[in-house]
């Protein structure tokens, strides 16, 4: 969307404080975590793999999204995320941005972005689109 919202954990009370409270994230939706203690950290999520014609809104600008579905793979085939004239790609891999650039010619640049299991992404997109995808865990 348009903004964000910012929240910290406090170890002493074990609660989360700041703007955003409480933090959940919906199916598609991402979130950018910044550990500031060394530490060998395994974050865990739980819930039900979402199934059906599944729709993650995109919004024109920026936005954070990740595949509804918790599968790694290639942005484009098996994510089937609508790559459109213009679209940016924004990883953050080891400390720094990795960016992919797509052009209606000749698709992404370099080779399609290919995600980790429910990785997030930022986004950047000249129009409002949905990204949508039909998914059974039968397939």
């Amino acid at each position: 969307g348009v903004g964000y919202t910012i929240s910290t954990f406090r170890s002493g009370p074990g609660v989360w404080s700041g703007s955003g409270g409480e933090v959940s994230l919906n199916p598609g939706e991402g979130g950018f975590f910044k550990n500031t203690t060394p530490t060998n950290l395994v974050l865990g999520f739980v819930g039900e793999v979402p199934q059906g014609t599944l729709t993650n809104a995109l919004p024109a600008g920026y936005s954070m999204r990740r595949s509804m579905v918790p599968q790694a793979g290639p942005l484009d085939t098996l994510l089937g995320f609508p790559g459109a004239e213009g679209d940016v790609v924004y990883r953050w891999i080891n400390g720094g941005w990795i960016t992919s650039t797509y052009r209606a010619a000749t698709g992404w640049s370099g080779s399609a972005p290919t995600l980790n299991l429910s990785e997030a992404i930022f986004i950047s997109k000249a129009a409002a689109t949905t990204w949508t995808r039909s998914f059974s865990t039968t397939n």
